[in-house]
């Protein structure tokens, strides 16, 4: 680890499990995966990701639904809204099978919530597409910003752009990491497995955004796939944790999620510095197999990491809380 690794580094304290669906409903009914949480004043909201019941032939949709959290005690659940806070898209387009909440910003009267939209392919599983929805009633329910994504496939970028993580600035331009795809590659049993790695765009207004193209980030595993990033500011430099593994399914260690850490002086360049480090191991049933999907989150003084367990979130979403 270089010197600025070492000067920079945080570690965290795990606070605990939050929530999973078990077969809550139809369309609730596994899985919790949660990154997209806002600060209500009185409460948190974690919008939260849940697969449901598959058909006979096996198929799934992902809706987004919302988890209130103690704003005190965010391991707390206050409530557990049962409705999806965005329909499914129309047949063909790009998020039909799936709208996935990434992102949410409170934009004064309105909240807005970047989001995968999901497809079904035939000759590959499926694809994705970033997508925009905004909120008139304080989050309770959105509405797309448009039928299609505000990022999708390019000339440079012809498949799989999801995970935006949305950085805000009211006197520069905004910026947006999200994964884009490498490629599709078949293993050694014929299956079919994608690679993607973090990217970065720019924007003047949130919608329109100019891509890099390039990634952000050097690999260190062979066919690696990076997702879920999450970029905050401390102790004068900027951080970004993010979810990392080998695409190749060789074995079940190989597959599973971990948070990696980078950091970086200008929001262009990042150096990486390993894995995050928590001081406890807490309860190690939900998340002992993988850990994935964060999102920073800063309160007045505290500094929160939400972050998704076992199975890519299907133990549910939890969290931990920096050291100062």
């Amino acid at each position: 680890m270089n010197e600025s690794c070492v000067l920079n580094q945080v570690r965290w304290k795990k606070l605990g499990h939050i929530w999973a669906a078990c077969g809550n409903s139809e369309m609730m009914h596994s899985h919790g995966k949660s990154r997209a949480v806002l600060d209500l004043g009185d409460r948190l909201r974690a919008y939260t990701m849940c697969y449901s019941r598959p058909t006979p032939a096996g198929n799934i949709t992902c809706r987004t639904f919302y988890v209130d959290l103690d704003r005190t005690d965010p391991t707390k659940v206050i409530y557990v809204n049962p409705y999806p806070v965005l329909s499914l898209g129309q047949k063909g387009e790009f998020d039909e099978h799936g709208v996935m909440a990434e992102m949410v910003l409170d934009r004064g009267s309105e909240i807005w919530m970047y989001y995968d939209g999901w497809s079904r392919r035939s000759s590959v599983p499926y694809d994705w597409g970033i997508g925009l929805a905004i909120s008139q009633d304080g989050g309770l329910s959105f509405e797309r910003n448009g039928r299609g994504p505000i990022l999708g496939p390019s000339v440079h970028e012809p498949f799989l752009l999801a995970s935006p993580f949305v950085l805000v600035s009211e006197s520069g331009p905004w910026h947006m990491w999200y994964l884009g795809g490498d490629s599709w590659e078949t293993d050694k049993k014929g299956q079919l497995y994608a690679t993607y790695r973090i990217r970065h765009a720019s924007s003047k207004d949130g919608i329109t955004w100019l891509r890099n193209e390039v990634p952000c980030l050097d690999t260190i595993l062979e066919h690696e796939c990076q997702a879920g990033p999450t970029v905050f500011e401390q102790n004068d430099s900027f951080h970004m944790i993010f979810s990392y593994r080998s695409g190749q399914r060789k074995n079940r260690d190989s597959v599973g999620y971990v948070l990696g850490h980078a950091i970086s002086e200008d929001l262009q360049k990042w150096t990486r510095c390993g894995d995050i480090v928590f001081n406890n191991q807490g309860d190690e049933t939900w998340d002992s197999e993988m850990k994935c999907y964060p999102q920073v989150l800063k309160l007045e003084n505290r500094v929160l990491l939400f972050y998704s367990g076992n199975e890519y979130g299907r133990t549910g979403f939890g969290v931990a809380e920096l050291i100062h």
